[in-house]
């Protein structure tokens, strides 16, 4: 039998929490993620106000007002490494961005964006459903 003392077992444990806290990760939109998870961000989703007080409703006005808006939109494909910079409409709702307009017509909307909140500034970053990523500037 290994003989180990007490201080050995806690010195153990330690350090396996602290490896598995090494493993998961929080991203900048205050979601979880794991080590070697290069997917899209999650989107935020409802409870996290509990643990986000930044998030939370603070009854403030939204920064840009409801509508359809010109925009300075900054794609990123994660995948390919493409990136290019576009003058689109974007349409706002209660303070985020919910709909990006191309000009032939096409679009992403609630079936392939979740709602994304404006920044003081106007900006938001918004993820589609193939890990692709719109920096959204409205004009102001």
């Amino acid at each position: 039998m290994i003989k180990t003392s007490k201080s050995t077992v806690v010195a153990w444990i330690a350090g396996g929490l602290f490896l598995a806290g090494l493993a998961v990760s929080h991203t900048s939109e205050g979601t979880r993620r794991r080590a070697g998870d290069h997917a899209r961000p999650a989107v935020a989703t409802a409870g996290v106000d509990a643990w986000r007080p930044e998030l939370a409703d603070d009854g403030a006005e939204p920064v840009v007002t409801d509508g359809l808006h010109a925009a300075t939109v900054r794609y990123y494909n994660p995948a390919t490494g493409y990136s290019a910079t576009y003058s689109l409409e974007v349409e706002v709702e209660d303070g985020d961005v919910t709909t990006i307009y191309f000009p032939r017509g096409g679009r992403l909307d609630g079936s392939h964006i979740s709602p994304t909140e404006l920044d003081a500034d106007g900006t938001a970053d918004v993820y589609d459903d193939e890990g692709r990523e719109y920096q959204v500037e409205v004009e102001q």
